[in-house]
């Protein structure tokens, strides 16, 4: 959080080149345990419904 006074951290507010935006997504669980079987169209669909539901943040999780 660059730019900004919050000695707390607890803003949402994100800042890329000075620019202020607030971060609202949500987080991706893997698909599929085989990376081969997930597929453009499945991807395609989560990242329509992040769009669709105006998310501007995803974190794809990568732990097992």
């Amino acid at each position: 959080m660059f730019g900004m006074k919050d000695p707390f951290c607890k803003s949402f507010a994100f800042s890329i080149n000075n620019t202020m935006f607030f971060s609202k997504g949500s987080n991706v669980v893997p698909m599929d345990s085989l990376k081969d079987r997930i597929t453009f169209e499945k991807f395609k669909w989560v990242t329509d419904m992040a769009i669709a539901s105006n998310q501007n943040v995803l974190r794809i999780w990568g732990g097992g």
